[in-house]
Formats: C-alpha cells, sequence, structure tokens
C-alpha cells in the first residue's frame, strides 16, 4: 500500500514538472506591452547599450522620458540571431530621428522587437518601412 502511494505520488510529481517545463518551453519570451508594475524612472539614455529593464520599459511605454507622449522601444538580440554588421547603427539612426523613441539590446525571442502600449511588432529583419510605420502610426 505505502509503496503504491510513492509510486503514483512519483508519477504525479514528474508528471506535473514534465507537462509545465513543456507548457513553458512553448511561449515566446517578449517584451512588455502594459503599464503594470512600472516604475517612474527614465533611462538614461534613448539610445543604450545595456538592456532596458521591464517595469522602465513600461514607463516609456506610458509616456517618453516620463512625461509627454507614449514611447517607442525598439530591441534588438544579436546574441541569439544573426545580425548584419550595420544593424545597430541603422537602428540607431532611425532612433535619433524620434525624440519618443528608444534602443536596447535584449535577449526576447526575436532579432528585432518594437513595442508601444498594448501592440508589438517583430521583424526577423531589418525593414526600414515597417519600422517607421509602427513607430508613426
Amino acid at each position: 500500500m505505502k509503496t503504491t502511494f510513492y509510486l503514483l505520488a512519483t508519477l504525479i510529481f514528474f508528471g506535473g514538472l514534465v507537462w509545465f517545463l513543456n507548457d513553458r518551453s512553448g511561449r515566446r519570451r517578449l517584451p512588455p506591452t502594459d503599464l503594470k508594475g512600472h516604475v517612474e524612472l527614465s533611462p538614461r539614455s534613448h539610445i543604450l547599450y545595456d538592456p532596458m529593464s521591464e517595469p522602465i520599459q513600461k514607463h516609456m511605454l506610458e509616456h517618453a522620458d516620463g512625461m509627454g507622449r507614449p514611447g517607442v522601444v525598439i530591441q534588438y538580440n544579436c546574441q541569439d540571431f544573426g545580425c548584419e554588421r550595420d544593424l545597430i547603427t541603422r537602428l540607431e539612426e532611425l532612433v535619433k530621428q524620434y525624440d519618443y523613441v528608444y534602443l536596447a539590446p535584449n535577449d526576447y525571442d526575436g532579432k528585432i522587437i518594437l513595442t508601444k502600449y498594448q501592440d508589438i511588432l517583430v521583424l526577423e529583419q531589418f525593414d526600414r518601412d515597417k519600422i517607421i510605420n509602427f513607430i508613426e502610426n
């Protein structure tokens, strides 16, 4: 009786563990598009060379530089995706055209990810027209 109980408990535990790991591994890890849990802090620059924390990303989606219009955050992942040599330079040039757009590296599941409040665009290659359209609309 005890052996059956321990065997059943072990099977349930490992079955639950396998289910949990499979359920999580099927999800793409993407940056936030909501404001819940944001902090009243702004990044030190519009172009960052270190990842931007999610609470700060959320605050920039609420309003760029902590005031004014909602912001757009562009993030790139060159560690997991092969980035062209000039990708970051091209993104920097775009960001400099807008006072409400931010650029930072990340480790999310996408090469180039643009976010604004309640909206996201994931690109596997640089597409100037799509990026500008997302930023301006």
